[in-house]
């Protein structure tokens, strides 16, 4: 997922799309943006949150009518807060 640094064709998804995330707030203009981001292991039907105290606690897919899928427990992490 992460991939290697060098050479640069060789980086994984996560490292390239915080870049794309990262180069389109600095192209907008007049905006606001707050980015949070977890980060979560999917294996064999279990989810697991990586940025947690205890990663192998298994965690649970909660459906809620207003927030729709999401997963109980994670850990969210504010990333960048700021203005454009």
């Amino acid at each position: 997922m992460q991939g290697i640094t060098d050479p640069p064709t060789q980086r994984g998804i996560i490292p390239r799309a915080f870049e794309h995330i990262f180069e389109m707030i600095q192209t907008s203009a007049d905006m606001k943006y707050l980015v949070l981001a977890s980060y979560l292991e999917i294996y064999n039907e279990e989810i697991r949150d990586l940025l947690g105290a205890d990663v192998k606690r298994k965690l649970d897919l909660k459906e809620h009518p207003d927030k729709g899928v999401y997963v109980q427990g994670e850990v969210v992490v504010v990333v960048a807060v700021g203005w454009s």
